[in-house]
């Protein structure tokens, strides 16, 4: 019986079989393809590769230019002018586009209390970007510097380069 206890240790201390290990590096191997073909075609927004926090403050930044206010109209609690209001909804859309953290994390950081607010703002930035006009035009001016400041190269859809 010791004997038996002695070569089940030995056995565990060294790891799975060969065909084993073969089997998971392959599986990683196909998860990473699956992965680049999923941000290829666009399916689901490029992962940030700069830390969130980064990528929250370059787009607090960006949008505040292209929509000539300042961070602490941003921060406001009351509800400000248009314009105010739009660049506020600006930035909790691109926060959600580019997950920089929960729908509650992003009304923290632009002083709301409500996750619902995010979720407002995302579905109306959305309907304003469809239709031409001045939101639109900042919009997509937002949209163009914040991924050339993240590193993304923007042209009708997201594409980043995942070659390892």
């Amino acid at each position: 019986m010791l004997l038996w206890n002695q070569t089940y240790i030995e056995k565990q201390a060294n790891g799975p079989p060969m065909n084993q290990q073969y089997e998971i590096e392959r599986l990683k191997e196909y998860i990473k393809t699956l992965e680049r073909l999923i941000y290829s075609k666009g399916l689901l927004p490029p992962p940030i590769k700069k830390n969130f926090l980064d990528a929250l403050d370059i787009i607090f930044t960006v949008v505040c230019k292209v929509c000539d206010v300042k961070v602490s109209d941003i921060m406001m609690k009351s509800r400000g002018e248009q314009n105010i209001a739009f660049a506020r909804q600006l930035i909790m859309y691109f926060c959600i586009e580019y997950e920089v953290g929960s729908y509650k994390y992003i009304a923290k950081r632009v002083n709301r209390t409500d996750h619902t607010t995010p979720h407002y703002a995302h579905k109306k930035i959305k309907i304003l970007a469809s239709i031409p006009g001045i939101c639109r035009d900042q919009y997509y001016l937002c949209r163009e510097k914040i991924g050339e400041t993240l590193g993304l190269v923007h042209g009708e859809k997201e594409v980043i380069d995942y070659t390892i």
